[in-house]
């Protein structure tokens, strides 16, 4: 089966993406090609919503001047998978010029539900609409090989867990300032010095130099420091061993990394800087915190006390997300061989 995973400028929606091909290959053998794409200056998102809409224009000729794609490139596939906005209009187009299925992983609007195949969706709320399936948020994390994580139920067995921090950075909903990445940065030794944790920290490609600046300063400090990977200079997916530790700790401004913490089938905390403004992602956590497995709290208030509290009240996942993923694309998969 050939797969054409659209690959927008941010990581996180490629390893989304990831997610999904990993479950079907769980069942079947995959050909993989990522394909990036970036709109064209000229054709912003309201451009290309109006463009959607009008099935009669040539989707070879759209390819090539809204994205410089030819068709040789995107023909042969059998499924076409995006997640970010500029990613859309190219796979509706894809799939008008080609019999590849389209599946997008997030919201749509301002575009026809009725054009697309499947459109995962995280939010309860909205899974029942036209060609809409709620599911969990997409990872390629693999948690089969893991070893179960640590009970961490009180103080005592907090003494040398091991936890990784995972950190995102300034986006268009959530602000960090320097004194926040110093909250952070002391966060990190006060608790090692007053719970005893055994600390991994990894940052993302949204973490900025002063803030990579300071947690590595502020790691350098720590006497049981476990590993600090700078996305920076490792890369894609050199954290994603990591995630095999006792809980995860991530900053809120990435749902995606809240969401390969819960993949590893570990307990997640989230800690939020100031929001810019209200998103959807707030009730995003608001509905995983329902489950047990996930809380958020304020890095404004964050301390050593309220962080081992509100841990030892989380449980460990005990579903894991690709069963419920794969039922889900039955419907845009072509019949196995």
């Amino acid at each position: 089966m050939r797969i054409l995973i659209l690959a927008d400028q941010r990581t996180g929606h490629v390893r989304q993406c990831l997610g999904l091909v990993r479950q079907i290959e769980r069942e079947r053998p995959v050909d993989l090609v990522q394909l990036p794409v970036q709109p064209r200056g000229f054709a912003p998102d309201l451009v290309r919503r109006l463009v959607a809409r009008w099935p009669g224009l040539s989707p070879k000729a759209l390819l090539m001047r809204f994205y410089g794609l030819s068709a040789e490139e995107v023909s042969g596939f059998d499924l076409v998978i995006g997640s970010g906005r500029p990613t859309i209009l190219a796979g509706l187009l894809i799939s008008r010029l080609t019999s590849a299925k389209f599946a997008y992983l997030g919201r749509v609007p301002g575009y026809d539900p009725a054009a697309f195949d499947l459109i995962l969706v995280p939010y309860r709320s909205e899974g029942d609409q036209l060609n809409h399936a709620f599911a969990p948020i997409p990872s390629p994390v693999n948690p089969d090989g893991f070893a179960p994580p640590r009970e961490l139920r009180t103080l005592e067995t907090l003494k040398d867990a091991r936890l990784t921090l995972l950190v995102g950075g300034p986006s268009s909903r959530r602000n960090w300032s320097m004194r926040d990445w110093a909250h952070l940065g002391y966060f990190l030794i006060a608790s090692e010095h007053e719970l005893g944790i055994n600390w991994s920290v990894a940052t993302s490609p949204r973490t900025p130099e002063a803030g990579r600046g300071v947690l590595a300063g502020a790691f350098s400090l720590l006497e049981k420091g476990g590993e600090f990977v700078d996305f920076h200079v490792a890369g894609p997916g050199s954290a994603d061993h990591l995630l095999e530790a006792d809980a995860i700790c991530v900053t809120s401004d990435s749902t995606s990394m809240i969401a390969e913490g819960l993949a590893a089938m570990r307990p997640v905390i989230g800690i939020a800087t100031r929001g810019l403004k209200v998103s959807r992602d707030e009730r995003l956590l608001a509905d995983l915190a329902e489950d047990g497995h996930f809380a958020d709290l304020p890095l404004a208030s964050l301390t050593p006390a309220s962080f081992a509290r509100t841990l030892m009240q989380l449980t460990t996942p005990t579903t894991d997300p690709r069963t419920v993923l794969g039922p889900l694309l039955a419907g845009v998969l072509p019949a196995a061989d």
